[in-house]
């Protein structure tokens, strides 16, 4: 990547995602089984186990699809936003964020989250979830808050001038 590029996320973060990968694999493999086995699990009534799995496969799919790893672009006041085995990448203007905070997704993960709502042009709200790391730098919170208060104060600065 590039030098100017902060990384918004520790090893366990990126290992968290591509865990969330691993998840819906194994809830596939496990239905798959459960499909095999399916006269065996009637004539039981052990319906549990392929409740579990689709439970599973939702899960995995939802956190998956929800979570990015972020990368904080200090020079072009810009928060880039990627998936690990996929090209989609995501572009966040600074001036564009309107609140950012630490939450939890869902009630299965320990991992905090940096919460970012942004603006979108046509004046929606949209949410992304960046997994939140524990950085030698310090709370990744506080330092994207100063550095949106500090591009908004320099916005406002141009425009008034």
């Amino acid at each position: 990547m590039k030098e100017n590029l902060i990384e918004l996320y520790s090893m366990k973060a990126k290992l968290s995602l591509n865990f969330y990968i691993f998840m819906v694999l194994f809830g596939l493999y496990g239905s798959y089984k459960s499909i095999m086995d399916w006269e065996n699990i009637v004539l039981k009534q052990e319906y549990l186990f392929p409740i579990m799995m689709i439970v599973l496969i939702i899960v995995g799919i939802t956190l998956y699809l929800i979570s990015f790893i972020g990368y904080f672009d200090s020079k072009n006041h810009k928060i880039i936003l990627k998936k690990t085995f996929l090209k989609y990448k995501k572009i966040i203007k600074l001036e564009d964020i309107l609140k950012i905070e630490t939450t939890r997704l869902l009630a299965v993960t320990r991992a905090k989250h940096l919460k970012i709502t942004i603006i979108k042009s046509n004046k929606d709200v949209e949410s992304f979830y960046i997994m939140k790391s524990n950085s030698m730098f310090g709370d990744d919170e506080k330092m994207l808050r100063e550095a949106i208060l500090k591009r908004k104060i320099e916005l406002k600065n141009k425009i008034v001038k």
